[in-house]
């Protein structure tokens, strides 16, 4: 699969998940999902992944744990301040030790929302300070 083809296959995954439940540490979209969930569901296009993290708090630093997942699923950093692309991973900082993961469409962001309990969208251009970007290594 090319590369633009796997970043437009991670939008349409986690655009899909719109509408599923919130649930901390959440991996299924049946059961619920996460920010770190919903991302590593859209990321794993050719289903080949490995499982992401769960030892974490809504309210902590997990970026180490992050970072390395995401370079296990050959994913590499983007300057913070670099033009979105779709199909980006996000790391935003929505708050003083928080971090959450999104998942950029090109229109808007794709997100687990803890607050409205939902998987959601959120158009324009991310309103939370833009930690990191990752996008997928070309072959």
């Amino acid at each position: 699969m090319a590369n633009d083809d796997v970043s437009e296959a991670i939008a349409a995954r986690a655009l899909a998940q719109i509408g599923v439940a919130f649930k901390l540490h959440g991996r299924k979209a049946g059961a619920g999902l996460d920010c770190v969930g919903l991302t590593a569901h859209a990321m794993d296009v050719q289903h080949d992944l490995p499982c992401p993290p769960r030892d974490y708090h809504m309210a902590g630093d997990y970026i180490d744990q992050i970072c390395t997942y995401m370079e296990k699923c050959g994913f590499g950093f983007a300057a913070p301040d670099a033009p979105l692309q779709v199909g980006d991973i996000i790391l935003l900082r929505p708050g003083p030790r928080q971090q959450h993961l999104g998942i950029w469409t090109g229109a808007g962001l794709v997100h687990a929302h803890a607050g409205i309990r939902r998987v959601v969208f959120t158009p324009g251009q991310p309103v939370w300070p833009v930690c990191q970007i990752w996008r997928k290594k070309g072959d």
